[in-house]
């Protein structure tokens, strides 16, 4: 009585099917639009850019129009994953990841 969904899911264990999932892929029906990271490489999952991309850059400037400090500290977090991915088996970190996650961030919020 009262399982959740997750409960549910963890019980199925791995290896086997849970509610919502053939061979431990979610089930939908929609294909995947937004603009997210693909790790370990940091490309975009929709149009293969540099995460972030211009759109996903245009939607999170969007998100934390009034808050682009939150915007900064969240990319900020977003680029040393990325370091850490992209330096992990001994390669020489990229030069250009300020440039990418956060010189486009503006400074403040738009005024009314």
């Amino acid at each position: 009585m009262g399982n959740t969904v997750a409960q549910r899911a963890r019980r199925a264990g791995p290896g086997r099917d849970g509610p919502g999932r053939i061979s431990g892929a979610p089930l939908t029906t929609t294909q995947e639009t937004e603009h997210l990271h693909d790790r370990p490489d940091w490309t975009c999952r929709v149009c293969g850019a540099p995460w972030p991309c211009s759109t996903a850059r245009a939607t999170l400037m969007h998100e934390y129009r009034a808050f682009p400090s939150l915007l900064r500290i969240y990319l900020s977090a977003q680029m040393y994953e990325a370091l850490d991915d992209l330096t992990i088996e001994g390669k020489a970190p990229p030069m250009n990841l300020y440039e990418r996650f956060l010189s486009w961030v503006q400074t403040h919020p738009p005024s009314p």
